[in-house]
Parts: C-alpha cells; structure tokens; sequence
C-alpha cells in the first residue's frame, strides 16, 4: 500500500511540475491572426485601395501568444502586446503604443499619422 501511495504521489508532483513549466495560456481572440494595412490618415489626406498600394509597400501585424510581429514595408519588429477592453498594447524597442479596435479596424497611430489594420481572414491559422 505504501508503495502505491509513494508512485501515486511521485506522478502528481511530476505531473504538477509539467503545468508549472508549461506557463500561462494566452486565450485572447487576437492570437494566431494577422491584420493588414487597410488604410492610413495623414494630415486630413486619406489613403486606401489601390492608392495606398501603390504609394506604400504593405505591412502587416501578427499577433503569436507571446509576441507580435510587426512588418511595415522593408522595417520589420517583434515586441509583445496584451489585450484589455478592445485595447491592444504593443511594447517594442522601448516603445509602447495602445492600439484600440473599433468597427473590426485596428488603429495605429504613429506620430500623428493613423493606420488602419482589418483582420486577414486568410492568412489565419
């Protein structure tokens, strides 16, 4: 019987370690999507479709359960970001912007300059 009870007792503290290291699990909605530029509003001029393609290379937003990708035409980033209330923050390169997400759009707004980001169907996993 004691020897039962040792091997029990053994695998739940194995067991119990595995939880421990495996870490806290990111339930957010906004994991594993990718959201692509749509449109940017700059100085009362709107740019979007085919306009913005051709004045911008496209960028991208990918949001991983620990981390986020940023690619913004040939400037690419990683940073990490959390969720509250349709509030994204993004913390990268000692910087941290709240991106909130109104109409199914992403807002980032980067020195006065507005990037609207809508979610990639496609590129989802």
């Amino acid at each position: 019987m004691k020897k039962r009870l040792s091997i029990l007792l053994a695998i739940l503290m194995v067991l119990g370690a595995m939880l421990v290291g495996c870490g806290a699990k990111n339930d957010s909605v906004y994991v594993g999507t990718t959201w692509t530029l749509n449109s940017v509003e700059a100085e009362g001029i709107v740019l979007e479709g085919e306009l913005l393609a051709s004045a911008m290379d496209a960028a991208t937003i990918k949001f991983d359960a620990k981390k986020v990708t940023l690619n913004f035409g040939t400037e690419n980033g990683e940073g990490t970001w959390s969720e509250k209330d349709n509030v994204i923050t993004i913390k990268s390169d000692g910087e941290t912007i709240e991106c909130p997400i109104t109409d199914s759009k992403l807002l980032f707004e980067l020195e006065g300059t507005k990037m609207y980001f809508v979610k990639d169907e496609k590129a989802e996993k």
